[in-house]
């Protein structure tokens, strides 16, 4: 046969044992040949004790006639719930046991049509995260203990695969795809998965297995000996960094202390109905840690961080609810600097040699800009379901593009910066909301935020300079405002400049009245409301971290 009539066939075999072992289509796990249970399971997942042995040799050459069976199956086909749940434990068993190696052991390209197979079953994925049998597989009863889900999750995270987990990644995607579905039963499904998720990968046992897995990664001039596992499996990560984007408001609106100020430990159950979970800031530092361990997702983070930030600004500008949107925008930012610092020292630790993170990513940051239109829906939705904004809120004209932001490398430096980053955010909304009421501002400041490059103002859209604008110019429709959010990139950016900058900000601020939730304030007033807050829940975080941080070394 060639090499296009093996795979033919192949195809046809494996659909056909994928159809023979789903009850959906009249079939079940029973019905497949005896030989094709026993290569699903390995010798892995045996707990009665009482089955002859599965010599490992025998169990290498058996999966790899079925992935061989499997690898050419239709993509729009799965398995049964009890096959698929299988095959995804035994090659993450032997993945965690064995690994990659030489002499008859089976390779990652091997290995990967079983991973894939197995996992395009939700309800399996479902099982192997949380424990709990789905509703649809209620007849069906894996009595697997918590040990063989844990060495599963470990091994397909920690294999170093020859396409950087892209195929393992099916395991996790699901859990943001299926969050805001209009399936109710999905999107609880994708909710109570990311919560099993996060019980196994901040378990402090697996956490530890996850940042230093042995695996050598050369990047740059740096040559690791115990890489993260997000270091070499950039698929992986990636889909990490899409349940952050889609459960983003959980991890900045989880509490740092409970009741009695004791520190919020552990992962607690999804609320369905808010879209939020209560996760400890420890475990949210060390989930956003496996992100920022690879560069192309650590970009993705902390533009996403900055996404994040910028609508939180606004939503507060529209419902006049500071403490709820500075406090978690504050939070996040906290627990971004963590989990940067968190990563720094892993490195530090696998190469001897100071390593600062936040310096590697910046180009990253930079590169992820142009997919900013992707997250956004994203992250807008959690935070118009975590703040109940309606769908006529600026939240939403944000999510259709009506209403723009623009990427920044989101960094916290000191109150003042803070001030300033959030009077950017106000003038920048009373511009697009209603740019007429500049005409009360004092042009002596537009006219030093114009000189300064902070501001590029046209008449129908010719240029007008800094002189142009004296006391008897009128902002009306016809002229056009363009605010740069960037202080890097004023002309007037340090020193003495940049306070004048700074007081031009706040004098235009103290003229603009904003109308939020039937409260008026200046500009100014609800812009230090916000800082007020932000800082406050990012000092609260800091201090939380250094405290346990002190707790350790002592």
């Amino acid at each position: 046969m060639s090499d296009e009539e093996r795979e033919s066939a192949l195809g046809v075999l494996g659909d056909g044992l994928l159809a023979l072992s789903d009850p959906e289509l009249g079939g079940g796990y029973d019905r497949l040949p005896e030989s094709v249970r026993r290569a699903a399971e390995g010798p892995f997942l045996e707990t009665s004790g009482d089955a002859p042995i599965y010599h490992m040799s025998t169990y290498q050459e058996d999966a790899r006639a079925l992935s061989a069976l499997l690898g050419h199956t239709a993509d729009e086909l799965q398995g049964g719930y009890t096959l698929s749940t299988n095959l995804t434990m035994s090659a993450g068993s032997y993945n965690y046991f064995w690994g990659e190696g030489e002499n008859g052991w089976l390779t990652s390209e091997e290995l990967a049509p079983l991973v894939d197979v197995g996992t395009r079953n939700e309800d399996a994925n479902y099982f192997i995260l949380t424990g709990e049998q789905p509703e649809t597989a209620a007849d069906v009863d894996l009595d697997y203990p918590d040990s063989f889900r844990e060495q599963t999750v470990q091994g397909l995270l920690t294999y170093e695969w020859h396409d950087q987990g892209e195929t393992a990644r099916q395991f996790t995607d699901w859990l943001a795809e299926d969050l805001h579905s209009g399936d109710r039963e999905e999107a609880i499904r994708a909710g109570d998965g990311f919560a099993g998720l996060m019980e196994l990968v901040t378990d402090p046992d697996m956490y530890e297995s996850l940042t230093n897995t042995g695996v050598d990664v050369t990047e740059g001039d740096n040559d690791y000996s115990d890489a993260s596992f997000t270091q070499f499996n950039g698929g992986i990560a990636d889909s990490l960094a899409d349940i952050f984007d889609a459960h983003i408001y959980s991890f900045a609106n989880g509490d740092v202390y409970g009741a009695g100020d004791e520190p919020v430990e552990g992962i607690g159950s999804y609320d369905h109905d808010t879209g939020r979970i209560q996760m400890g800031p420890q475990e949210r530092a060390m989930y956003m840690q496996y992100i920022l361990g690879n560069d192309e997702s650590a970009g993705r983070v902390v533009n996403s961080v900055d996404i994040y930030q910028q609508i939180e600004s606004v939503a507060y500008l529209e419902s006049g609810d500071a403490a709820s949107s500075a406090r978690g925008a504050g939070q996040l930012q906290a627990l971004l600097e963590e989990g940067l610092r968190m990563e720094s020292q892993d490195r530090t630790d696998d190469l001897g040699d100071q390593v600062e993170r936040e310096t590697q990513i910046a180009e990253f940051v930079v590169g992820e800009a142009g997919g900013l239109a992707e997250k956004i829906p994203v992250i807008g939705a959690a935070v118009s379901k975590g703040m109940e904004l309606g769908q006529d809120s600026i939240v939403q004209a944000i999510v259709d593009g009506d209403y723009e932001i623009t990427p920044r490398f989101p960094t916290y430096t000191s109150d003042e910066h803070m001030e300033r980053t959030f009077n950017l955010e106000v003038l920048d909304f009373v511009n697009l909301s209603d740019p007429g009421a500049l005409n009360v501002t004092d042009h002596d400041d537009i006219q030093t935020l114009v000189e300064g490059g902070a501001l590029t103002i046209e008449r129908d859209g010719v240029p007008v300079s800094s002189d142009d604008i004296d006391d008897d110019f009128f902002f009306d429709d016809s002229v056009t405002v363009n605010l740069n959010k960037n202080p890097e990139e004023w002309s007037s950016n340090a020193m003495s400049d940049l306070d004048n900058m700074d007081g031009a900000l706040r004098g235009v601020l103290k003229n603009v009245e904003i109308t939020a939730d039937d409260e008026t304030a200046s500009g100014f007033d609800y812009s230090g409301q916000f800082v007020e807050d932000y800082t406050s829940a990012y000092d609260t975080t800091r201090d939380f971290f250094g405290n346990q941080s002190a707790e350790e070394d002592e």
